[in-house]
């Protein structure tokens, strides 16, 4: 009976493995360790990046509110010696009152603020307007006058919330009605209002998006939308809440800064995002700034596809010169082999090829 021999390991099997091991496993040790390393440097850097752009967005916008706000203090300083000399049915005639409105809107204030009005305590009055804007006719914006006007006969400030989309002759402009009410000596004699224009803001948040690829937008303290860098998809009023993002910043109540991780969306349509908010003092407003995680690492990912790519490279490579290699160096010995087996069986016939 014929003893079986035993089967063994092919010596071609055994060089291919070595070359695919020496080629491969180097550059995957090489592209994970890197990969590793650009990834928490890239994490730290965009941290840094969200978090500076989110502060300063809310300094230049805090800064931009509260000058508004000064603004508006020298027109009630104004008007209100004014209001206080004039009878209530003289505030539509009167040419003191509106050579003073109409001094305010042509000066340097028109810039940001397009519409200012003073009305008795019947809401009788009169206004001034910017060349360019139409805004006293606009049904959204004569609708928050009149809610000014409820807010000043009780007694308090008004801004309406959220602001409003209004059209002007270059475009759609984001507006909002600030006012105060006039009282002398406790008694109630009217209002002064302006209609004050966030282009500026919406500006500064399309800039910020155009040149850093980051999606800015404006929370109020309840979590609505005030402005962003994309008005198509996010429009104001739009509630926020939902987004994890904007909840920390409702909880912190305005007073942190924070870079975090957190996701958009539910089941296959979640995505994962890097975002950044902080707070706007002189308001309530809080700036959120944020990207999908995938572009935030975007270079990371291209370094593991090239990685990935390469080795298949370096793979099919090894392959090729492993077989030429292994069958040159196999072939003698496949031959001596046979050879040493023919005479074995006495077949001294077979004759090994000298190289």
């Amino acid at each position: 009976m014929k003893r079986k021999r035993p089967r063994r390991l092919r010596i071609l099997y055994v060089l291919l493995a070595i070359l695919i091991a020496i080629s491969v496993l180097p550059l995957w040790f090489y592209g994970r360790t890197m990969s590793q390393a650009n990834q928490q440097t890239l994490k730290t850097q965009e941290q840094i990046l969200q978090t500076t752009i989110a502060q300063s967005l809310g300094q230049e916008i805090s800064l931009y509110m509260a000058n508004l706000r000064q603004n508006l203090s020298e027109l009630f300083d104004t008007v209100l010696p004014l209001a206080s000399q004039i009878d209530a049915a003289s505030f539509s005639t009167d040419p003191r009152l509106r050579s003073a409105l109409e001094n305010f809107i042509t000066g340097p204030h028109n810039v940001s603020i397009p519409y200012a009005t003073a009305v008795n305590n019947e809401a009788q009055g009169r206004g001034a307007q910017a060349p360019d804007y139409n805004v006293a006719d606009d049904a959204f914006v004569r609708k928050s006058l009149e809610s000014a006007f409820i807010a000043a006969r009780q007694g308090h400030e008004y801004q309406s919330d959220p602001p409003i989309t209004v059209v002007t002759q270059k475009g759609r402009e984001l507006v909002m009605v600030i006012s105060r009410p006039i009282n002398v000596k406790g008694r109630f004699l009217g209002m002064v209002a302006a209609v004050v224009t966030l282009k500026h803001i919406v500006k500064r948040l399309k800039d910020t998006a155009e040149y850093t690829g980051l999606e800015a937008y404006i929370v109020d303290s309840a979590g609505r939308l005030i402005a962003s860098s994309n008005p198509d998809t996010k429009v104001p009023g739009m509630d926020m809440a939902s987004v994890p993002l904007v909840q920390k910043f409702l909880v912190s109540g305005g007073n942190a800064t924070e870079t975090s991780e957190f996701d958009v969306g539910e089941g296959q349509s979640a995505r994962r995002m890097l975002g950044a908010y902080s707070q706007v003092l002189s308001v309530k407003w809080g700036v959120i700034v944020q990207r999908k995680l995938s572009d935030a690492y975007h270079s990371v990912t291209e370094m593991q596809r090239k990685t990935v790519w390469w080795g298949v490279v370096a793979i099919a490579l090894s392959l090729a010169v492993g077989a030429v290699a292994a069958k040159s160096i196999t072939r003698p010995i496949d031959d001596l082999t046979q050879t040493a087996r023919a005479i074995a069986q006495r077949d001294f016939s077979h004759r090994a090829r000298r190289r």
